[in-house]
């Protein structure tokens, strides 16, 4: 399904961010990590409203789908909320999408921020209303680390949500980590994890394509196909990354077969950026980048190793928005803003 690209408006200064939990919370134990990452947004001067559902249990989700779609419907519908941001991913947003409101969504355009599982929110939203979603660090893995949050993340995703102008190239951190502390013990709260230096953008396919962002975590992508919520690929640049638990070069070429039969990787003009697991174990000539090669002999260009998947600093993509993929220069740019 396609549709125009409709904008938020540019968040101001003291502009509220709504917290949902489309799918997954911890519960009390995340509580104190959650409170860091509420309390650091509020020190940048915006305000923060928490959801009545955001930080429920119900075991493997936040709360029932009704609830879970209900904050969100709510969150849209509040004119005191400006921007809805989710606390982590998990396993069933995709359960949340019969129960909300298009029509409520389209009439209060708002950024909807959040990555890994929030990926079918944010290309089923996108399909139905032609909003810009933003795949976009979450409260909990971003907002909440300690001390803080990446600035190069920080930055770039409040650049794109307070300015009209169009954002550039997509930046490039300088370290990066995959690094576990527990949040569950308290020891996320002790030190900052251990960073290395990042390795470079890796070109796959030599190339230039121009064309709108469409994208985000490749297993829950799929989950979305066959539906009335799949995007328009035609003529996009597909940014994709997989899960962190998501490893062997193996699954995700079945993953990235999956996408091969809707037609996603021999369209006309398509680019593909990615990194996370699925190129982020940054071993070039391996098995997995074979199976790369092979998934996208159609695309027109690609580059890997990029930095908006399930490790820090986790760097934002709008979806819709039109941007240029230039191997040349091994660089992304986003040719326009996602906020007027």
């Amino acid at each position: 399904m396609g549709t125009n690209l409709l904008k938020y408006p540019a968040l101001g200064p003291g502009g509220c961010f709504g917290i949902v939990s489309p799918s997954w919370f911890g519960g009390e134990t995340f509580l104190p990590r959650a409170m860091h990452g509420v309390r650091y947004i509020e020190s940048l001067g915006y305000r923060v409203k928490i959801a009545p559902h955001a930080f429920n249990n119900r075991g493997h989700v936040s709360d029932t789908a009704e609830n879970r779609a209900a904050d969100i419907n709510a969150m849209f519908a509040d004119p005191g909320v400006n921007a809805i941001m989710c606390t982590i991913g998990g396993t069933h947003s995709i359960d949340v999408i019969p129960y909300l409101d298009f029509d409520l969504i389209r009439a209060n355009p708002k950024p909807f921020i959040g990555y890994s599982d929030t990926t079918s929110l944010n290309v089923a939203i996108h399909a139905m209303t032609g909003l810009c979603t933003i795949n976009g660090p979450y409260l909990l893995s971003d907002w909440a680390e300690f001390p803080r949050m990446p600035e190069i993340s920080q930055d770039w995703m409040l650049k794109l949500l307070t300015s009209s102008d169009s954002p550039g190239n997509v930046p490039y951190p300088e370290e990066w980590t995959r690094e576990f502390l527990d949040w569950e013990t308290g020891e996320d709260r002790t030190r900052r994890r251990t960073h290395e230096p990042n390795t470079d953008w890796t070109v796959l396919k030599e190339g230039r394509a121009e064309g709108p962002l469409i994208g985000g975590c490749l297993e829950c992508l799929n989950l979305l196909w066959g539906t009335r919520y799949w995007p328009n690929l035609d003529g996009t640049i597909l940014f994709i990354e997989t899960a962190g638990d998501l490893k062997s070069a193996y699954a995700t070429d079945e993953l990235m077969g999956g996408l091969e039969f809707t037609g996603a990787s021999s369209t006309e003009s398509q680019g593909s950026c990615s990194r996370s697991p699925m190129t982020s174990l940054r071993i070039i000539g391996t098995s997995l980048d074979r199976l790369l090669r092979r998934a996208i002999s159609n695309m027109i260009s690609v580059i890997t190793n990029m930095d908006f998947g399930h490790y820090s600093p986790m760097i934002a993509m709008p979806l819709g928005v039109r941007a240029l993929v230039d191997t040349k220069t091994v660089s992304v740019t986003l040719l326009e803003s996602p906020a007027d």
